[in-house]
């Protein structure tokens, strides 16, 4: 039987916000990723959690429900590297690790010689370090599968260490609301409580046809979490390197030029940070979120480049493709794979000549490098 540790940091953001600025563990906080422009939230303390506000919801929606309540605006580099130092740390302690989101670790105890007490017992010695080495408190799961030891490790939060036998989970589903299923967005909670869908008991007794009405593609995965089966392994990072770009919409209403110069402007970091770092990549990925938390993506392949012309091309070309719901964008996501050294790089045919292309993006970083990224740019 498969034995997994799920380790979920409470309040992730707002504790290292708490601690950089010397606030009390107990002041209730919210952290934004932009506050001057008026952005969304990315975390709030539990205590907010009780009054409807939630990561990724508006500012001004979260100002109106605690008006008195401080904003704080985040740093997501330093999240982003703390998260990296934590797993570095925990990635000694279990034969597989997983990195799931800024603050969740999957940790697949299988193949290890601990009986459940003793796994419990060794999940609370491992936490207390955590604890001790990064100040930040960690509610703690164990259960047969992730989704079961994700949602036991939500259930108690915080600083809460749960064990949920295979026995266990048809009484926990049979009670359990949709709300706690990771794999149903806001809005699709909304859409299935408009057909009187609030458990999981009910969700399961649903036909996989009728889902896909509401859920599209997830009908059958959402299903099978609402009766706690989940397959998905522990799967450790990829070593192949890849490099993301992501680019946040500032405007809250449907506007397609905004949203063409977002990308333009992805795609211009992107193709300067490969020649940065002297890499050429073959695929690329488009991905597009939207307002209501869904998302769509598409990968394309080409002949290796870090030029900034053929990539404005390709990429703007699989952007039409995917963007086709017509509903207001909320991030777009552009990410580089398949990276080699520059040596393998192919000139696209339109470039007569090799030698006057590598002139012209020498001059064009030359003048990058000294005035800005930002100092001379592509017409669109």
């Amino acid at each position: 039987m498969r034995k997994i540790v799920h380790l979920d940091a409470d309040s992730f953001m707002v504790s290292i916000e708490r601690q950089q600025r010397g606030l009390s563990s107990q002041q209730p906080i919210i952290v934004a990723t932009n506050y001057h422009h008026n952005d969304f939230v990315l975390g709030c303390s539990h205590e907010l959690k009780a009054l409807g506000i939630y990561p990724s919801q508006e500012i001004r929606h979260a100002e109106r429900l605690c008006p008195e309540a401080p904003i704080i605006e985040g740093n997501p580099t330093q999240y982003h590297r703390i998260s990296q130092a934590i797993y570095t740390y925990l990635f000694p302690h279990a034969p597989a690790v997983e990195l799931n989101s800024v603050d969740d670790y999957y940790l697949d105890m299988s193949t290890m010689p601990l009986r459940v007490p003793h796994l419990s017992t060794w999940s609370t010695n491992l936490r207390d370090s955590l604890h001790k080495e990064f100040g930040l408190s960690f509610s703690v799961g164990i259960a047969p599968n992730k989704l079961t030891a994700k949602i036991a490790a939500n259930l108690y939060k915080p600083a809460g260490l749960v064990i949920l036998p295979y026995n266990g989970i048809e009484s926990l589903f049979r009670r359990l609301p949709v709300q706690y299923l990771p794999s149903l967005a806001r809005t699709e909670i909304c859409e299935l409580s408009y057909l009187g869908v609030f458990t999981c008991t009910t969700l399961r007794s649903i036909p996989v046809s009728l889902l896909r009405k509401v859920l599209g593609a997830k009908a059958l995965p959402v299903h099978q979490h609402a009766a706690g089966i989940d397959y998905s392994p522990v799967t450790p990072p990829k070593q192949n390197p890849i490099i993301k770009i992501t680019r946040t919409a500032r405007v809250h209403f449907f506007n397609m030029p905004y949203y063409e110069s977002l990308l333009h402007d992805a795609v211009a970091a992107l193709s300067y940070l490969l020649r940065n770092k002297k890499t050429c990549a073959s695929v690329f990925r488009v991905r597009l979120i939207y307002r209501d938390h869904r998302s769509s993506e598409r990968v394309c392949r080409t002949v290796r480049t870090n030029y900034e012309q053929p990539m404005q091309n390709l990429l703007r070309k699989l952007f039409y493709r995917i963007y086709t719901r017509r509903v207001n964008l909320h991030k777009i996501e552009i990410t580089a794979e398949n990276l080699s050294a520059t040596d393998d790089i192919v000139t696209p045919l339109y470039y007569e000549h090799m030698k006057h292309t590598e002139q012209l993006y020498a001059a064009i970083d030359s003048v990058r490098h000294r005035y800005g990224r930002n100092a001379l740019r592509w017409g669109i």
